[in-house]
C-alpha cells in the first residue's frame, strides 16, 4: 500500500495482517477501523489506534515478549472484543515494569477470548493472565487443545492457578473448553477447576465447562459462601464429571434456597459418568432447574 502511495482509507472498518506482512499504522489514516486481526506477534514499537473496538491477534512464534504486547492493549480504552490465540508458544519475557503499569480492572470490555494451543506452556499463560489484570471483561472464553507434552509434568490447573496467589481472569459468564489433554494418572489428584475459579474471584454468574477437564470441586471441604454468586451452571461432554459432584453441587446451591437465590439452572450434556437414572431422581428434587441430556444428539 505504501508503495503505491495508498494512505487514507476513510471506509475502511476491518483490516487483517497476514503473517508475511506489516501495515504500518502509523503512517496510514483510518478513520473508521473498528476491528483489526493480526497474524504476527506484536512489535516493541507497535501501536494499535486508539479507536479500535475489536482486536484479534494470532502468535505463532515460540518466545512471547508480554511487554510490548500490554503496552499496546493498554492503550486501548474503546476496545470491547480481544480475541488472542497462543500457539506452540513456550518462551515468555515479562519485566517488573508491566506489573507497575496494569492497574487491576481499569478497562471494562464485553468480551475476552484466548485461545491456547499446540503445547503452549502453562508459564507462557500465566504472565499473560498478570499482564492482562487491567481489564475487567463481562464474558471470558478459554479453549485448550492439544496440550499433551512428552517428558512433561504439566495439569489442567497450571494453566489457571500455578500459585496460589494466581488470579485467573473472571467475568460474569466463563466458558472453558478442553480437548487432547493430559490423561488423568492412578495416583494424582487433579486440582478442582470450580472451587479455584469460586475462590479466587466470587463474581462468575454463568459457567459452562466443555470437554477434558478432570475435577470440579473439592468434595466434602468447600467453602460454599464462594460459590454465591452463581446462577448458571453448565456440564458438556466432561466425562470425568461425577455423581457425587453433581450431587454436592445441588445439596448446597439448589436445596432450600430462597427464590432467586443459589444455583437457578443447572445444565447437564453428554457427561459420560452420569446416569440417566441419577438425572431423574436429581429432577425430581430440584424442578425445571435441571436440565440435562444423555447422549450427543442434538
Amino acid at each position: 500500500m505504501e508503495e503505491a502511495g495508498l494512505t487514507n482509507f476513510p471506509c475502511l472498518q476491518c483490516l487483517y495482517n497476514a503473517w508475511h506482512t506489516d501495515i504500518k499504522i502509523s503512517k496510514q489514516t483510518f478513520p473508521r477501523l473498528s476491528r483489526h486481526s493480526k497474524h504476527i506477534k506484536v512489535p516493541s514499537d507497535y501501536i494499535f489506534l486508539a479507536q479500535l473496538t475489536s482486536l484479534e491477534l494470532l502468535h505463532e512464534d515460540t518466545a512471547v515478549d508480554v511487554a510490548p504486547l500490554m503496552q499496546a492493549l493498554h492503550s486501548l480504552k474503546n476496545l470491547k472484543k480481544l480475541s488472542l490465540t497462543f500457539d506452540g508458544c513456550s518462551v515468555v519475557d515479562y519485566p517488573q515494569e508491566i506489573i507497575d503499569m496494569t492497574d487491576n480492572q481499569s478497562i471494562v470490555i464485553d468480551t475476552l477470548q484466548i485461545a491456547i494451543l499446540n503445547r503452549t506452556l502453562p508459564y507462557v499463560i500465566m504472565f499473560l493472565y498478570k499482564g492482562l489484570q487491567f481489564l475487567a471483561p463481562s464474558v471470558v472464553h478459554i479453549h485448550m487443545e492439544d496440550l499433551l507434552y512428552d517428558g512433561e509434568d504439566y495439569d489442567l490447573e497450571d494453566f489457571f492457578f500455578m500459585e496460589p496467589e494466581d488470579n485467573f481472569l473472571c467475568g460474569s459468564t466463563i466458558t472453558i473448553h478442553a480437548s487432547r489433554m493430559k490423561e488423568i494418572q492412578f495416583g494424582w489428584t487433579p486440582y478442582p477447576l470450580l472451587t479455584g475459579i469460586a475462590e479466587r474471584r466470587q463474581i462468575a454468574h454463568t459457567v459452562h465447562f466443555e470437554g477434558q477437564i478432570e475435577a470440579f470441586i473439592r468434595l466434602g471441604t468447600a467453602d460454599w459462601g464462594h460459590f454465591s454468586s452463581l446462577r448458571h451452571l453448565q456440564f458438556k461432554c466432561c466425562d470425568s464429571l461425577t455423581e457425587a459432584e453433581v450431587d454436592e453441587l445441588a445439596r448446597n446451591l439448589m436445596w432450600g434456597k430462597a427464590e432467586g437465590t443459589g444455583l437457578q439452572l443447572l445444565e447437564i450434556f453428554s457427561c459420560e459418568r452420569i446416569s440417566e437414572e441419577f438425572l431423574v431422581v436429581l429432577g425430581d428434587q430440584v424442578g425445571p432447574r435441571l436440565k440435562w441430556k444423555t447422549c450427543d444428539c442434538e
